[in-house]
């Protein structure tokens, strides 16, 4: 019938009492890792120190001035000719500390031979033959201070160089980074200003 209860099956035979009963194998774990110290195995190459074999370059250039394209070849121009203007506060030959000012007298004379016009953006520390007075004269609000400074140009070797003139460079043109934070913030700021107008 359908209420009538299920029956339910019959419970699995009981092991005699002298025999033993039937363990169920241990569950299977990973494996452990070698510590990370163990000897690498025997077939396995040792580690060495590359060997680096100096190269000897003939005719290295001899200055920043020298160009690197091959002698009787000129650099290719770009396909787009670009106004670039380059501002730092040194520039060799005009004022060198290291290595930037190296770089801001190289990078545009490279950049000029690739067909582009390029101009030099520095501070006046002292006259520097050559440069005339444009009589341009502009006033800016520096950290709070007005002050005017003016412009002085020189073009050479196809590059334009606009010389910032101000006491406060004339002042550091034996060091150029001379004086406290607040002196060398005041004249980078005074020079990225004046090279912005």
């Amino acid at each position: 019938p359908p209420n009538a209860p299920r029956a339910r099956p019959p419970p699995p035979p009981m092991a005699p009492p002298n025999q033993p009963r039937v363990q169920a194998p241990p569950a299977a774990t990973a494996p452990s890792r070698a510590p990370t110290s163990a000897t690498p195995p025997q077939n396995r190459a040792p580690l060495t120190t590359p060997r680096v074999i100096p190269q000897v370059v003939s005719n290295p250039p001899t200055g920043m001035d020298t160009p690197l394209t091959p002698a009787g070849l000129t650099p290719p121009l770009c396909a787009e000719r670009l106004n670039i203007v380059v501002v730092a506060a040194e520039c060799a030959p005009y004022a060198k500390t290291g290595g930037l000012g190296d770089v801001a007298a190289a990078l545009p004379k490279s950049l000029q031979r690739r067909g582009h016009r390029v101009m030099v953006v520095m501070p006046r520390y002292k006259d520097y033959e050559g440069a005339f007075d444009t009589k341009v004269r502009v006033n800016f609000n520096v950290l709070g201070k007005d002050t005017e400074v003016g412009y002085f140009h020189l073009f050479k070797n196809g590059i334009d160089t606009v010389f910032i003139d101000h006491p406060c460079f004339h002042k550091v043109a034996g060091d150029i980074y001379a004086g406290e934070r607040k002196e060398a913030t005041f004249r980078n700021a005074l020079l990225c200003q004046a090279a912005i107008e």
